[in-house]
């Protein structure tokens, strides 16, 4: 049985081992994303001088508007940090905005495609991660999303077959399958890491992929829908790529909102003393985190009067928002705050280089076959 195993674990690693290297490392990179963000670019994320008070949101709301007027403005994302500036959301890319200083009202950087601080190595990272650079438009088939889907999918039997293959006959072997032999040349370091350091990042890995697999396709997402007895709502399938939503435009009366999100922004800080971000969407949506990042409460707010919902924690919340929320820390490792980061991160580092030592013994395998071939070819 071993051996179809053995055989199935290598045939489907080898066409796609590289793809799944390339997706383990884009995603390890995207873990600590917004941490190193902050880290190498602290003149874009952090204000100059951290002044008694900021400037009213009735205030900071229109003068941001009259910067930048061609661009409708979606939401604004703060941190508890009077450090940090606040992020406006505008109606453009995904992951896109604009860093502003909260006492000046200064913009301290556009994060915007086309914009020098947008186009980096993590825009980069989450293109490879989805499409391999490829173009995606909606409707339209994408070979980059093609192929990362059905590399996460094939990665799920590749780690099942690889728990199968490393399993030992006697359970008190299990130790000798976990060590890391350091002493008898490369090639014994490099076996022993794959079946150790795969073992070990298997159920991690699993986990990354089956939340994966919920991007990737619309069949998946459905059947995980109707496991958790979620009813399916009509619209795109998760991950696809949404169309401009642009259309005529309304006018936004953004003092007033400005004076609403005051009252509501005064509220919640009084009601989340421990809260660590605050997010509020102008259409009426908010959420505030709490618990060192791992909790979030959501609720609605009226952006005319500044009047709050009854706050919704995680356990609050319909079935369809459980799962998605659920999905999407489990395969961002936030789970568990930055322990579960960087869980994720060490499990991202083993999953990119699992693929790179397995081409490593197969070619290695076909090389030494090939010689001894011609050797006895020779002797002949």
């Amino acid at each position: 049985m071993k051996k179809i195993f053995k055989k199935l674990h290598l045939w489907m690693a080898l066409p796609l081992g590289i793809f799944i290297s390339f997706m383990c490392l884009t995603g390890g990179i995207l873990v600590f994303r917004v941490e190193i963000q902050h880290l190498i670019h602290p003149d874009t994320y952090y204000v100059d001088e951290v002044k008694e008070t900021p400037m009213s949101f009735a205030e900071l709301i229109p003068k941001v508007h009259e910067a930048l007027p061609d661009i409708a403005m979606e939401g604004v994302f703060l941190s508890t940090d009077p450090r940090r500036t606040y992020s406006f959301d505008f109606e453009t890319a995904k992951n896109t905005s604009v860093e502003v200083d909260p006492y000046t009202g200064e913009i301290k950087g556009k994060l915007f495609p086309g914009e020098p601080e947008f186009d980096t190595l993590f825009d980069v990272a989450q293109k490879l991660h989805t499409t391999l650079l490829f173009n995606v438009k909606q409707g339209e088939f994408s070979l980059g999303r093609f192929i990362t889907g059905l590399s996460t999918l094939v990665l799920t039997f590749i780690v099942i077959t690889g728990i199968v293959i490393w399993a030992p006959k006697k359970i008190k072997n299990i130790k000798d399958r976990l060590k890391v032999n350091t002493k008898k040349g490369g090639f014994r370091f490099w076996y022993d890491l794959h079946l150790a350091g795969g073992i070990l990042a298997a159920i991690f890995l699993l986990t990354m992929v089956l939340t994966g697999l919920d991007y990737s396709y619309e069949w998946y997402h459905n059947g995980l829908s109707a496991l958790f007895g979620v009813e399916e709502q009509a619209g795109p399938p998760p991950g696809a790529v949404k169309g401009n939503r642009g259309g005529e435009k309304q006018e936004i009366d953004y003092v007033q909102i400005g004076m609403a999100l005051d009252k509501v922004v005064a509220q919640l800080r009084h009601d989340y003393p421990d809260a660590t971000d605050m997010g509020f969407k102008y259409g009426g949506r908010a959420f505030v985190t709490t618990d060192n990042g791992i909790s979030e409460i959501g609720m609605s707010w009226d952006n005319k009067t500044g009047a709050l919902t009854e706050p919704k924690t995680f356990s609050d919340q319909p079935m369809r928002t459980k799962l998605e929320m659920t999905v999407m820390k489990l395969h961002e490792g936030k789970f568990l705050a930055g322990f579960s980061k960087t869980l994720w991160l060490l499990t991202a580092i083993i999953g990119t280089i699992l693929p790179i030592t397995g081409y490593y013994f197969y070619f290695r395998k076909i090389t030494r076959k090939s010689i001894n071939k011609k050797l006895k070819l020779a002797q002949a």
